[in-house]
């Protein structure tokens, strides 16, 4: 196998295997020789030929206010289940002081106190919703903390309970003319809802330090048309307020993220720290030996190719058998590092993209 490096314009190291042993599964088991290519042709139409698409309107003119959410509460579970998850109910100070007492903030600050962030570093919320997040940092005493969302009313609340402690961006003009500033960007549960990845990560890179950071949080993911369909019509939110999500393979995530000049430095699997970092938070099933993957993954984060390897190893296993396990493929944050575009990589860079023989 090849390794993958994931420190910038470094050559190819040597390769790293997977211990999965030591973590309870074999993603080896049961393995297909090669990745399948004769599939099932079967019948027109099927589900996602009826699948319904969304398009967002304008966040102006039908911004779902927070209210009309919590009124759909009262008797559907499933968006109940969404309401207390992400600590809707109360007042913006008890909503906050809930989402504090989880312990999801703090996992994250020790997460990016491992890259160099610390409270004086300049830190962004993207995608940041009602504000928790960025409230909850700025509780843990960080003192340059920005939070960006284009729809103005969810903002209100952090506006309420921050004052001007953090810089609220709503104007996406606004948010585009910002450059080079953030030490850190953290995005949670975002990522998912962008018609364009690429666009918006290149937005988000120029608004960015050299060598700075993206931490992006609990994304939405499906490997297969079959669980692709299945994201797509239960999703309490997409469904029912007909808005644009889209559950993505985790591989393209990273894909789309890396062509704009990112690099992928780490990948914090599920259940990892008993899944610390996430606000909805899974129990670890007793197959997995909890304290050898936190061990593991704690002694590799931060170096070469470290967890990447594992990342895209259990890429390749998943592609020839998609029903293997998945630790690192549903990772609870992917990590990545704004990195430069190489003299190199300009050199083979043809004009209309394509590459000189």
């Amino acid at each position: 196998m090849v390794a993958v490096s994931s420190e910038p314009h470094v050559g190819v190291a040597p390769a790293v295997f997977l211990p999965f042993e030591h973590f309870g599964f074999d993603p080896e088991s049961d393995r297909t020789d090669g990745i399948p290519t004769a599939p099932v042709v079967g019948t027109y139409p099927d589900g996602l030929d009826e699948l319904e698409i969304f398009d967002d309107p304008p966040v102006e003119h039908d911004p779902l206010p927070l209210e009309r959410v919590l009124r759909d509460a009262e008797d559907d579970p499933e968006v109940a289940f969404i309401v207390d998850t992400f600590k809707l109910r109360g007042t913006p100070e008890e909503r906050f002081g809930a989402y504090f007492d989880t312990g999801t903030a703090q996992a994250l600050s020790e997460l990016m106190a491992r890259f160099g962030i610390g409270c004086e570093s300049s830190i962004c919320d993207l995608g940041c919703g009602t504000g928790w997040l960025a409230s909850a940092l700025d509780r843990l005493g960080y003192g340059q903390l920005w939070a960006m969302d284009t729809n103005v009313g969810v903002t209100e609340y952090l506006r309420t309970v921050a004052g001007d402690r953090i810089e609220v961006v709503t104007d996406l003009d606004v948010w585009r003319g910002i450059r080079g500033i953030f030490d850190a960007v953290l995005s949670v549960a975002t990522v998912h809802h962008w018609e364009n990845i690429p666009r918006v990560a290149l937005d988000t890179r120029r608004t960015m330090k050299p060598g700075a950071h993206w931490f992006a949080v609990m994304e939405w993911f499906a490997d297969t048309p079959a669980e692709f369909l299945a994201a797509m019509t239960t999703h309490p939110t997409r469904t029912r307020y007909r808005r644009y999500e889209w559950a993505y393979p985790v591989s393209a995530y990273v894909d789309l993220v890396q062509s704009v000049g990112f690099t992928l430095v780490a990948v914090l699997p599920l259940y990892y720290r008993g899944n610390a970092l996430m606000t909805v938070k899974p129990p670890t099933p007793p197959q997995i030996d909890q304290a050898a993957l936190d061990a593991l993954v704690d002694e590799r984060m931060v170096g070469p190719n470290g967890t990447v390897e594992f990342f895209w190893s259990e890429v390749d296993a998943r592609r020839r058998d998609p029903a293997g396990s998945r630790l690192f493929t549903r990772p609870q944050v992917m990590v990545f590092q704004r990195t430069a575009v190489s003299r190199e990589e300009r050199s083979l860079a043809a004009p209309g993209g394509g590459v000189r023989g």
